[in-house]
């Protein structure tokens, strides 16, 4: 516990401990795997544990700052729905 004065008036205050994850320490969730929206082309990376690897455009994305929104903003990408599409119908994917 900490005083303030402001003016003759005394203020006590509590320090409190909050319980929040700090920014840039986002990692992979197991749980994202089995969401429809996810699982036809999400995999884990393997070399680093704040990275998710998008199979369908064979790129790793970066989950430090956002988490699962990093996945979200990646998957209405145009050239992901577009590897996507090739993927489930199984086409060459596009360039």
């Amino acid at each position: 516990m900490f005083k303030l004065s402001f003016s003759g008036v005394s203020v006590f205050a509590l320090r409190v401990k909050l319980d929040v994850t700090m920014p840039g320490r986002c990692h992979f969730n197991e749980k994202w795997l089995e969401k429809d929206g996810y699982k036809s082309w999400l995999r884990e990376d393997d070399k680093n544990p704040n990275k998710a690897f998008c199979f369908a455009c064979k790129k790793s994305i970066d989950l430090n700052e956002m988490g699962e929104s990093a996945l979200v903003s990646h998957m209405k990408g145009k050239k992901h729905e577009e590897y996507v599409k090739s993927l489930q119908s199984n086409e060459k994917p596009p360039k």
